[in-house]
């Protein structure tokens, strides 16, 4: 394993948790945090596997860093914008009105994201490689 792939794959790992705290604790129903904790780990492993096999199968350069650390702040954003959403739906309590076509994308997120890597990482490793060090 990539050693510079383990802490954005955590990073990625954890965001699940985190916005189950802020749907739920930051809307008063601290009681229902962690509630379906085996929901949680399958949204968690499916947010981070991407970046566990990019980080088992790529060897550590600098563009690949660079790849994983660019796509878990993006994927950062998606679950935080979901984590929003879902906070504003259970403080409105309009039914129905959750936000499917958001929940519909994190699905396909981590397939987006391996897209992602492999062009950050290809036009950066063209740069270095081409004697540009930005």
């Amino acid at each position: 394993m990539n050693k510079q792939a383990i802490l954005p794959t955590l990073f990625v790992f954890l965001l699940p948790f985190l916005c189950d705290v802020i749907i739920f604790g930051g809307s008063g129903q601290s009681d229902k945090v962690l509630q379906a904790p085996a929901i949680l780990i399958g949204n968690a492993v499916f947010a981070a596997f991407p970046f566990l096999v990019i980080g088992a199968v790529m060897r550590p350069r600098r563009s690949v860093t660079l790849a994983l650390w660019v796509t878990a702040f993006l994927t950062g954003l998606v679950w935080m914008s979901y984590a929003i959403s879902g906070w504003g739906y259970q403080i409105e309590k309009n039914d129905g009105m959750a936000n499917l076509g958001l929940s519909m994308f994190l699905m396909v997120w981590p397939f987006i994201c391996v897209i992602l890597m492999g062009v950050i990482a290809k036009f950066k490793e063209a740069d270095i490689q081409g004697g540009s060090n930005v």
